[in-house]
C-alpha cells in the first residue's frame, strides 16, 4: 500500500506525539529510578528531614562506607 498524503501525519503532529510519549516515559520511569537510587543509601540520608538533597548526595552514606 502506498503512503499517500491523506493518510500521513504532519511533521508538527508527529513531533508533538513523540514529545508526549517521551515525557510520559520519563514520568513513568521516575519512581522506579528513585527506588533504585534509594536502595544504595542509608536510611538517614534517604528519609532525611533536614535537607532533601541528602537523598541525592548521600552525606551519611559516604561517612558510613
Amino acid at each position: 500500500m502506498a503512503d499517500n498524503i491523506a493518510t500521513r501525519r504532519s511533521m508538527p503532529l508527529r513531533l508533538f506525539l513523540w514529545g508526549v510519549v517521551l515525557l510520559w516515559l520519563m514520568l513513568a520511569a521516575f519512581p522506579f529510578l528513585w527506588t533504585l537510587w534509594g536502595s544504595f543509601k542509608v536510611q538517614g540520608d534517604f528519609f532525611s528531614r533536614e535537607d532533601w538533597t541528602n537523598a541525592l548526595t548521600g552525606v551519611r552514606t559516604l561517612a558510613e562506607t
